[in-house]
């Protein structure tokens, strides 16, 4: 089924290996987290980094029919998974430019005082 979306998202190709995954996350595959933040200091200066991780969160209902004929199957569910993960590291110190990522600056946003 996972695979069948991933076709459907164009994550890969129908005529692709099944067995090569995909492009979602598969059942128990965690998505890679970065640790907490911390600071940094020198010459009597404290910076405030913080380290973020994202995810691309893939979210649907769907319908899905195996087989032909008279033994045809259909099942209905809804799957919760991700395609791609990342993250970074900011400082509280500066301001994030606009070509950070949304991430980035959610991550400032909620990790930084104002």
């Amino acid at each position: 089924m996972l695979f069948a979306l991933g076709v459907h998202l164009g994550l890969v190709e129908k005529g692709d290996d099944p067995e090569m995954g995909s492009g979602l996350a598969e059942p128990g595959e965690y998505a890679p987290v970065d640790p907490g933040g911390g600071e940094a200091g020198g010459s009597g200066r404290t910076l405030r980094l913080v380290y973020y991780s994202f995810i691309s969160l893939v979210q649907t209902d769907y319908r899905y029919t195996c087989g032909s004929g008279e033994g045809r199957k259909t099942t209905t569910g809804h799957v919760v998974t991700w395609r791609n993960s990342g993250g970074g590291l900011v400082s509280c110190e500066e301001p994030l430019g606009k070509e950070a990522s949304a991430a980035g600056h959610e991550a400032f946003r909620l990790s930084c005082p104002a």
